[in-house]
């Protein structure tokens, strides 16, 4: 089907729903169905169409990205799944983890990945800083991001790539062949949290809203503890039809609490420990007290429609995704 057409054909039963509801007006999905002509066309988002994907997927409490999920599924249908074998010892049936992904927004595998392979990360680390690769991180800043082409060419990264679980998750959870969009690592530092702006650092509960439908691998590149910035998250926010909280916002932790959501959970776990999240679920995270910490992020995603990041590694897509699912 052509892409217009099936990304209309999704949109339209949301729009029209929104409309009568009164929260939007016939100028929003006017100016909506534009950016989607556009994007189409020329693969490139308006910054407008960018804010109002963001503004319609609060406005019908995460049913906007299921739309988008029907869409890209018929346009880029994904390989048929084809769970891996796990080994019983160690690991539930591949239906329990993906059932637990689907249904919390975060799926966890503790030490998934050996240490040599986290260990060039952290050696990475040790030698970047923002914004000079020589000198020590300002005392303000609280965490600094490695140069993503040493990210593509880690050994890490091609072990996820090449990893059949993560494969056969990002895909079924997205139901359409996955698309990278984006590498990166970076070091949180123990700082003094008065002195620094932790909205700006992602250390409130927020939701992602670059993309319509994504799915994120982190990794633990060091051991993390309670005192050591473990990332936090509510589990099953991500589901469409959540609490109206949704807001494209910050919330501070006692805002949290008087939500009707679950218990925010802090992950730990030691280095090369897999989280595997929807981070339309609330999310954040927090602040080491004693010693740094290290975390590798790939981003999968069902289409770069949404925010101005992702072309310059699309060339790995299609082709490295085949492969793994062949072999």
């Amino acid at each position: 089907m052509e892409p217009l057409r099936a990304l209309t054909s999704a949109m339209l039963p949301l729009l029209r729903s929104l409309y009568d509801e009164g929260l939007i007006d016939s100028d929003f999905t006017q100016s909506f169905l534009s950016g989607l002509t556009h994007y189409c066309r020329t693969g490139i988002t308006p910054h407008y169409t960018y804010v109002q994907s963001r503004s319609l997927y609060c406005l019908s409490r995460g049913r906007y990205a299921l739309h988008a999920k029907a869409a890209f599924s018929v346009l880029y249908p994904a390989a048929a799944s084809q769970e891996p074998p796990l080994d019983p010892s160690v690991n539930p049936p591949y239906s329990d983890l993906f059932a637990i992904l689907k249904n919390t927004g975060y799926l966890i595998l503790p030490s998934y990945f050996c240490t040599s392979l986290v260990d060039e990360i952290a050696e990475l680390l040790d030698r970047a800083s923002h914004p000079d690769l020589l000198a020590p991180p300002p005392a303000t800043l609280a965490r600094y991001f490695l140069d993503g082409r040493k990210c593509l060419k880690s050994k890490l990264f091609q072990q996820i790539i090449q990893d059949k679980l993560i494969f056969q998750l990002v895909s079924d959870y997205l139901a359409c062949e996955p698309l990278i969009d984006l590498v990166t690592a970076w070091r949180l530092m123990p700082i003094d949290p008065n002195s620094v702006d932790l909205s700006a650092e992602a250390l409130q509960y927020h939701i992602d809203l670059d993309r319509a439908h994504f799915l994120k691998v982190f990794v633990y590149i060091t051991d993390v503890c309670e005192d050591s910035g473990p990332h936090t998250f509510v589990p099953r926010t991500h589901l469409a039809n959540a609490p109206s909280h949704i807001q494209d916002r910050r919330y501070m932790d006692h805002e949290i609490t008087s939500l009707s959501v679950d218990t925010p959970l802090s992950i730990l776990g030691f280095r090369g420990t897999v989280i595997i999240a929807d981070t339309h679920c609330l999310h954040k995270g927090t602040l080491p007290v004693r010693s740094h910490r290290d975390i590798f992020q790939v981003e999968f995603c069902s289409s770069l429609f949404g925010a101005p990041y992702g072309k310059d590694i699309l060339g790995l897509n299609q082709d490295i995704f085949r492969d793994v699912a062949s072999s």
